[in-house]
């Protein structure tokens, strides 16, 4: 059953149709960013077996007048092709599936699609493989007995071969099964943790109607928090807690500078400001 108040009450709404994205991804985002969905007004809703279409339909200019943003998976079949696992008609239903919501839903301003490639499992594994082994590893060795299993789950899921790890995560994720899975996932995840392109994407879709530079602000405040104190750090954190909203926004800039685009955090500010114009329509003054 879905949960209404995710559709009533929040201010923007994120779809998902698999209970590893509902999850893995408030604990993600909580981890990494030091706030909770709820704060960013998003409801997360596992529309499971139900087509997105037909709860994606209720936002529009004479319904719901909120964003929601559709997560699914194109299915590209990254693994083996004679493993059990390959599914051949997956990526063709994954490519319909897109053009289908495209054409529901290209000219409707409060509804956009953000697509993982391939599996939501291969993605995290993607964009996590320098530390996959920090979290999967204790999945593993609860999960066989046999000592040559776990050292070939590990190596595997290491591998400099594309194809291979990939198999390993979907072969793991399916032995374990993909919810208790992204359970125990959950309680290994830490601060190194990284989160897909496309889940940032839909979150700073969902949430630009009450994002503001207060949320901003706590967001890299966090961030600040996981790094090694610097001379420049502590004088930008400084300047970030101390100022007042005349002058917030360039305390940001500064740090989002400092930080880099290679950090998620930059890049969810990034995308959200894409919508919003907030931070830098205040520099414009």
């Amino acid at each position: 059953m879905l949960k209404r108040n995710g559709l009533l009450f929040s201010k923007g709404v994120i779809l998902v149709e698999g209970d590893a994205e509902e999850i893995l991804i408030p604990q993600i985002v909580k981890k990494l960013f030091g706030i909770n969905l709820d704060e960013l007004g998003i409801g997360l809703i596992n529309v499971g077996s139900t087509s997105f279409e037909y709860i994606a339909s209720l936002f529009d200019d004479d319904r719901i007048q909120r964003k929601c943003a559709i997560v699914t998976d194109l299915d590209e079949q990254a693994i083996p092709s004679e493993h059990r696992l390959y599914k051949s008609t997956a990526q063709e239903k994954g490519q319909a599936r897109k053009e289908k919501l495209s054409s529901l839903f290209n000219e409707n301003n409060w509804v956009n699609c953000f697509y993982a490639n391939t599996t939501f499992e291969i993605e995290f594994l993607d964009v996590n493989k320098e530390n996959i082994l920090t979290y999967v590893s204790p999945i593993i060795d609860d999960a066989f007995k046999d000592k040559k299993t776990i050292t070939a789950y590990k190596e595997e899921i290491q591998s400099e071969q594309y194809l291979e790890r990939n198999l390993a995560m979907l072969k793991l994720a399916n032995h374990v099964g993909k919810g208790w899975f992204a359970i125990e996932l959950g309680e290994k995840i830490d601060f190194l943790i990284k989160i897909p392109k496309y889940i940032l994407n839909a979150i700073a879709f969902a949430c630009q109607e009450i994002v503001d530079l207060s949320i901003y602000k706590k967001i890299l405040l966090h961030t600040i928090d996981l790094y090694e104190e610097t001379t420049e750090l502590s004088a930008l954190s400084a300047s970030l807690k101390t100022s007042d909203t005349a002058d917030l926004n360039i305390a940001i800039i500064s740090l989002l500078e400092y930080f880099g685009k290679d950090e998620d955090v930059v890049y969810l500010i990034n995308q959200i400001e894409n919508y919003t114009k907030i931070l830098y329509a205040e520099v414009s003054k």
